[in-house]
């Protein structure tokens, strides 16, 4: 059962993320542990009484397997957790079920930001190919690959590889100049020819096009011009394929912020 089909009475068990975790005593004297759980549809308050252990705040992160009943304290739905325990290896249950959303407009899903940059990589082969006598395609295909790779950097992570906050680097820079700034050490280290260099960090800070979408400068090469409409198109049509999934044939979105309308399913 997902957090949003929850209701009062509810016996739960499943996998779930832990979020959170407090080790916390009672007015009594006696511990027990106050979770924050999550699946791919929200977040829920939990909590087990007269616990010790195994799970403690450590393990924030993880996944564990809970069995319990949904209650309700002070107006807020919450867990009443009778049994848990960490997710095993030999456990079987769909990672994708139990991340939420990411920090991101598009492709925020287990996986996206693979998907996404493969998908472009594949388009910028192709528009290589269709304007050989303007692109050099080693230089797209690099900027390609290397747009986005410094977000892995940009926020903080879950012991699983979940993203859970921006990192302090990534509030301060982005990950447009910290890829910029990686992308010229390593062609340093390497001897890469100076224009080469500035030319594959021009390509990294420029690929969202215009300042009021992030981009450091505008692209002032044809590779650059190219690689920042490759990026829009990938995560134009991402937005809608999640969008039309959710909207039955024949009708209209609700308003998407990315896309400032409404979208038609037609038939």
């Amino acid at each position: 059962m997902y957090i949003k089909d929850m209701s009062i009475s509810d016996q739960i068990e499943g996998f779930f993320l832990l979020r959170d975790a407090f080790a916390k005593t009672t007015m009594s004297g006696k511990p027990f542990l106050s979770m924050v759980l999550s699946d791919c549809t929200g977040t829920i308050d939990a909590q087990i009484w007269d616990y010790t252990g195994p799970v403690t705040p450590k393990d924030t992160g993880a996944v564990v397997k809970i069995c319990g009943t949904v209650s309700e304290f002070k107006g807020t739905v919450q867990i009443t957790v009778e049994r848990l325990r960490l997710a095993e290896s030999n456990d079987q249950y769909n990672i994708s079920d139990l991340v939420p959303t990411a920090k991101s407009v598009h492709h925020s899903f287990l996986n996206g930001l693979l998907m996404h940059t493969t998908y472009m990589l594949e388009t910028a082969d192709f528009l290589a190919g269709l304007y050989k006598p303007v692109i050099d395609r080693s230089l797209l295909i690099a900027g390609t690959l290397l747009h986005d790779f410094a977000k892995c950097e940009e926020f903080t992570t879950s012991p699983l590889g979940l993203v859970t906050e921006y990192s302090m680097k990534g509030q301060l820079l982005g990950h447009l100049v910290m890829g910029a700034q990686e992308a010229a050490k390593v062609a340093a280290d390497l001897h890469v020819p100076e224009e080469k260099s500035v030319l594959l960090q021009h390509l990294i800070l420029s690929h969202h096009g215009e300042p009021e979408f992030g981009a450091a400068v505008r692209p002032m090469c044809a590779e650059g011009e190219l690689l920042s409409y490759i990026d829009m198109i990938d995560s134009r049509m991402e937005i809608y394929r999640e969008t039309l999934e959710e909207v039955p044939a024949g009708e209209f979105s609700r308003r998407i912020f990315a896309l400032d309308r409404r979208i038609y399913h037609h038939n």
